[in-house]
């Protein structure tokens, strides 16, 4: 057995599966409207400077924490938007779930007394 193969079939797995389809097809819908589209960019960009705020220990900006807000009620209001994110939710748990168990295999290998002052 190929570690490098079988990486490569998750790979293709994960493009053959529901999850990444599904956001394919959302966002190719959602690229059909330029206002929904900027409206979905709009809120990543707020939902990164909030976590990045979060991330350094600073004070979430309450202008940006009322955009997000304003957006994602905008959002839930309109079906190409929430279909998008819902999908990108999706792929990105799969993501998250496939990253940890590749993590854990990984995690002995942290407590060996080589690398312990």
């Amino acid at each position: 057995m190929n570690v490098y193969d079988k990486v490569h079939e998750l790979s293709r797995m994960i493009k053959e599966g529901p999850e990444y389809s599904k956001l394919l097809a959302a966002k190719e819908t959602l690229d059909k409207d330029e206002s929904v589209k900027n409206m979905v960019r709009d809120f990543f960009k707020a939902q990164v400077e909030l976590e990045r705020a979060t991330m350094m220990g600073e004070e979430q900006n309450p202008e940006t924490v009322e955009k997000m807000k304003s957006l994602r009620e905008l959002i839930n209001l309109n079906t190409a938007a929430r279909d998008f994110l819902i999908a990108h939710m999706t792929l990105m748990q799969l993501a998250g779930d496939v990253y940890k168990i590749i993590g854990d295999t990984f995690s002995d290998l942290a407590e060996m007394d080589i690398f312990k002052e």
